[in-house]
């Protein structure tokens, strides 16, 4: 969204008000504002969009498995989870958004803590599989990366009109989907064909939500 530089004539005390609220939100002057008159004229920034899918994303995830992180950035939400992995592995899923929906959405970042050589061999294999899968059940090339312990998947919107609601409940499914899968991965001694069964069924499911983001 194209942004421009306004002069305007404002009382002393009512800007001191703002700037105490914008500290406090953690936000500049000039977000506060343009979210204000925004909200005044009844008009959804990208901003606005973000925050309305996010808060979403936090009262839909399954907070027994995942928690919620605090944010560094308004385009961001993190979850992090524990593998049942000798020493007890972390992970960290990060979603971020972009302004723009379009082509992107966003993307989703997923950060194993590790230094256990043979935990990132077999998160190199998952990724692989995860990868090829995903490839497989929908048909078409999914943007992703694997390196070192992370995975990086970009998401684009799959219905134009997918409201705030649906699109968050869509990255909750995804994100829940894929842990599900990586744990039961790492839980089994044998990656035989029953296991990957398992997985693939996981996901199919998943696409059958007719899932908003893709």
């Amino acid at each position: 969204m194209k942004k421009s530089i306004y002069s305007l004539v404002l009382s002393d005390p009512v800007v001191a008000e703002v700037d105490r609220m914008a500290y406090s939100m953690e936000t500049s002057r000039s977000n506060l504002v343009n979210q204000i008159l925004a909200q005044y004229v009844s008009y959804v920034t990208p901003e606005m969009r973000m925050k309305d899918i996010f808060n979403r994303m936090e009262r839909i995830i399954d907070t027994a498995s995942l928690q919620v992180q605090a944010q560094p950035s308004d385009t961001m939400l993190s979850f992090r989870t524990a593998l049942h992995y000798r020493y007890n592995p972390t992970v960290r899923y990060s979603v971020e958004l972009n302004r723009t929906p379009t082509p992107t959405l966003g993307v989703l970042k997923i950060q194993f803590r590790t230094q256990s050589a043979r935990l990132l061999e077999e998160l190199e294999a998952f990724f692989t599989l995860w990868a090829a899968l995903e490839q497989h059940c929908c048909g078409r090339a999914v943007s992703c990366t694997a390196e070192d312990g992370r995975f990086t998947r970009a998401f684009a919107l799959a219905r134009p009109d997918g409201t705030p609601e649906q699109v968050a409940q869509s990255l909750c499914d995804y994100i829940q989907t894929f842990d599900t899968a990586i744990k039961l991965y790492l839980a089994s001694d044998t990656h035989d064909a029953p296991l990957i069964h398992q997985i693939e069924k996981g996901y199919r499911a998943f696409l059958n939500t007719d899932p908003a983001v893709l």
